[in-house]
Formats: structure tokens, C-alpha cells, sequence
């Protein structure tokens, strides 16, 4: 029998009415991605640690001035990913897919990829720029990821 996780909604709820501003929805997935076609964000309350360092530490190389939680760079990343589409051309875009089918693919690789750069330096200069509002938006939204974790005792 699959037990329900509880307090997923409410995380869902408070990160859809904050993607909607960009004309995304959001949902709960086992990692963090975007759907062009649905215009989804997906997201993840466990991701890995090798992955996140990994990632973290390439974000904030981009110039990245916030000091923000994996969590945030991530989703951002993927909201990053629906306000580049047209700036990455055809032949780049189906580059990319074929590097990420390759299950040899590196992180260094994988981060470097046209569509995945693109949409992180987007993810890095806007919470360059809005670092209020980022901080804002944690503020509400990690009091319901710990509520999370506690009703279902995973802390």
C-alpha cells in the first residue's frame, strides 16, 4: 500500500501561485524539470546530494550573488528554462536532447549543454536582481517544506 504524503498541496499551491506569473503551473515530481509543452515546473523535495553540491557550486559560478538554498536555484533554473526557448535555436535544442539521452553524460557536460546554460544564467541574473523578493518567496516557502518533512517524519 503507497501512503499519501502529506503537506504536498500546500507546497504545490504556494509554488504554483508564485510560477503563475509566468504562465506556469507546478508540480511534484522525483526531480526538477520543465514541460514546454504543458508549461509545467516540476519539482522535488529529494534530490541528490552529489548532484546539488555539483550543481550549487555551478550556479553560484555564473555570478551568482544570492546565497539561496539548492531548492531555490533549482526551480528558478527550470522557470529559466520557459523564458529561454527562443533563444536557443533548433539545432541546439535537439544537441542538447541527444547529449542527455547519452547516459555517460558528466554533470560538467550536462550543465554546459545550450538549453541548460541559457536557462541557469536567466535563473542567475534574475535572482541577481530580485534578491528581495527571492528571499520573500524562501521566507513562505520553506516554513512549508519543514512542516512537510515533519508530518511525514522524515526529519
Amino acid at each position: 500500500m503507497r501512503r499519501r504524503l502529506r503537506g504536498i498541496a500546500e507546497i504545490n499551491n504556494y509554488i504554483n501561485d508564485y510560477v503563475s506569473e509566468w504562465g506556469l503551473s507546478s508540480q511534484l515530481d522525483t526531480d526538477f524539470a520543465y514541460d514546454p509543452v504543458e508549461d509545467i515546473v516540476y519539482w522535488s523535495v529529494v534530490v541528490s546530494e552529489k548532484n546539488s553540491k555539483e550543481f550549487k557550486e555551478f550556479f553560484e559560478s555564473l555570478g551568482c550573488v544570492v546565497k539561496a538554498d539548492v531548492f531555490i536555484y533549482s526551480l528558478f533554473h527550470e522557470i529559466g528554462h520557459s523564458q529561454t526557448l527562443e533563444y536557443v535555436s533548433e539545432e541546439d535544442y535537439n544537441y542538447s536532447w541527444d547529449r542527455k539521452a547519452d547516459p555517460e553524460i558528466t554533470n560538467y557536460e550536462y550543465f554546459r549543454l545550450p538549453n541548460e546554460i541559457v536557462a541557469t544564467q536567466w535563473a542567475v541574473d534574475y535572482i541577481n536582481s530580485n534578491a528581495e523578493e527571492i528571499e520573500e518567496f524562501w521566507n513562505g516557502l520553506q516554513p512549508l517544506l519543514m512542516k512537510f518533512y515533519n508530518k511525514n517524519h522524515i526529519l
